[in-house]
């Protein structure tokens, strides 16, 4: 089996598994990959991009998005960084072995064409 970036949740909660090459974290159950159901997470709250050894971070909403504390717009993610969605905490690692644990992956709706397309579908 191969291995994935995975999210770990820090507190409770689901972690993220990264299955795809772009995921966008947020509020919306219809423009967002992951849904967080909390009223202080944005309908698209951000994007997160894989890449070969990092991941992408970029902020779509108006609340924080913070890496290892620092709040950023655009950020990158290394192996055992802190990203923190509001107050959603997930500490980073790329060698994700996803068996046993509490990972949620992205919806596998047809969304993502009207996201790339600009369509706004409502929350």
């Amino acid at each position: 089996m191969s291995t994935v970036p995975i999210l770990i949740a820090v507190d409770d909660g689901q972690s993220i598994l990264l299955d795809r090459p772009s995921i966008v974290v947020g509020r919306s159950r219809r423009r967002a990959d992951i849904r967080i159901n909390e009223e202080s997470i944005s309908a698209v709250h951000c994007e997160i991009s894989v890449g070969e050894d990092c991941l992408q971070i970029r902020n779509l909403g108006r609340n924080a998005v913070r890496i290892n504390g620092r709040k950023i717009d655009d950020g990158v993610l290394l192996e055992g960084d802190l990203l923190q969605i509001v107050h959603r905490k997930f500490r980073l690692t790329m060698t994700g072995d996803p068996r046993g644990q509490n990972v949620v992956a992205a919806s596998c709706s047809n969304d993502w064409l009207a996201r790339l397309a600009g369509m706004e579908l409502g929350p």
